[in-house]
């Protein structure tokens, strides 16, 4: 099993929310409603491929897909010939975000006219087409200015998240609450995107999986010295992570970075 046949099957499950349990919000779906061997093996990569976490005084493997954690409680999966684990549990995901405490400080700070016209000019020169996929899709900025034939957009700030559907509601089934490392494509993209410092918030893993992506690759970093007016103006921390990007074509958009690649 791959991540996306795993979060195909998580999707198709028939999810029933755990009333009795109102201090941990969750849903479970059982086993008797599955297809046997579909379930087992979904259990197995779910222990395979998750992380550990502890909850309490216990500790779990959270497998984290779009927008959400999956898990077990850890039996085995069947015992003495019968089945032993007989639930799988799903909960909402949640991400530590500095940009969570600064929504409507970032939506007045880059209402100005010139960061308007600035966002204006970078869509002109990417000339975006078709169904495009925005990493950092922050508060929709891009959708401010854009309205591509097919979007999804992720990103790891809930509140932000929630700002760009209130913004756009034609596409708040189309935006995910997720790391891109935790993010699995069920559908082809004709453009990935980045916009602005996007780039210089990710890790070599996630660098890696925009690279083995298919269609146009559209990847905006920081320029080394440069301090963005969010993390002076708003507090954010600088990003922490370090990149090698050795393929595809680099160009400068201001204080920018663009890599881009086919």
């Amino acid at each position: 099993m791959n991540a996306k046949e795993a979060c195909a099957l998580l999707y198709d499950a028939g999810w029933k929310f755990a009333k009795t349990m109102p201090q941990c919000p969750h849903w479970y779906t059982l086993r008797k409603d599955w297809k046997d061997s579909d379930f087992v093996e979904l259990v197995k990569y779910i222990r395979e491929n998750g992380r550990k976490e502890k909850y309490l005084r216990s500790t779990f493997t959270y497998l984290y897909i779009n927008g959400f954690k999956y898990w077990t409680m850890g039996a085995p999966i069947n015992k003495d010939g019968k089945p032993h684990t007989i639930l799988i549990n799903k909960a909402t995901a949640v991400y530590a975000s500095s940009y969570d405490s600064i929504v409507g400080k970032y939506e007045n700070l880059f209402s100005a006219a010139e960061y308007k016209l600035e966002t204006r000019k970078l869509i002109e020169l990417i000339k975006p087409s078709g169904n495009v996929l925005e990493i950092g899709c922050g508060a929709g900025e891009f959708l401010d200015n854009f309205e591509p034939s097919g979007y999804t957009g992720i990103d790891i700030s809930a509140n932000m998240i929630e700002l760009l559907k209130s913004k756009h509601p034609k596409f708040k089934e189309s935006v995910v609450n997720s790391s891109l490392e935790d993010f699995v494509p069920l559908k082809s993209y004709d453009l990935v995107l980045g916009l602005y410092g996007v780039g210089s918030y990710l890790n070599q893993v996630e660098i890696e999986k925009i690279k083995s992506m298919p269609g146009r690759k559209v990847i905006m970093f920081f320029k080394e010295g440069y301090a963005p007016v969010t993390h002076i103006e708003c507090g954010i921390s600088p990003p922490v992570y370090t990149h090698s990007i050795r393929d595809g074509a680099m160009s400068e958009f201001g204080n920018y970075t663009v890599w881009e690649s086919l």
